[in-house]
């Protein structure tokens, strides 16, 4: 079995390091100008493919899907940059 990320899973864990990055980046500069911290604690990670596999039939999702962005009648608009298809 292919995990549900597919071809995505390789560029998950560098997409969580920029966003991480981003946010503490953001926090600390928040602190610099206000002195108070947004946050005390942050922690990320990335779902086990077989914990999202069982996580989406929860929402209401497909459990296998492919990402589109193209307009297509299969397709549930789950953002304005891509799309979930059955």
């Amino acid at each position: 079995m292919t995990s549900i990320y597919e071809a995505y899973e390789q560029y998950l864990p560098l997409i969580l390091e920029d966003f991480t990055q981003k946010i503490k980046t953001a926090a600390l500069e928040h602190k610099k100008t206000t002195s108070f911290k947004l946050f005390e604690h942050f922690h990320a990670r990335i779902k086990t493919a077989d914990s999202m596999a069982e996580k989406m039939p929860t929402k209401n999702l497909p459990s296998v899907f492919r990402i589109s962005s193209q307009a297509d009648s299969g397709c549930h608009r789950h953002s304005h940059y891509y799309r979930l298809c059955r």
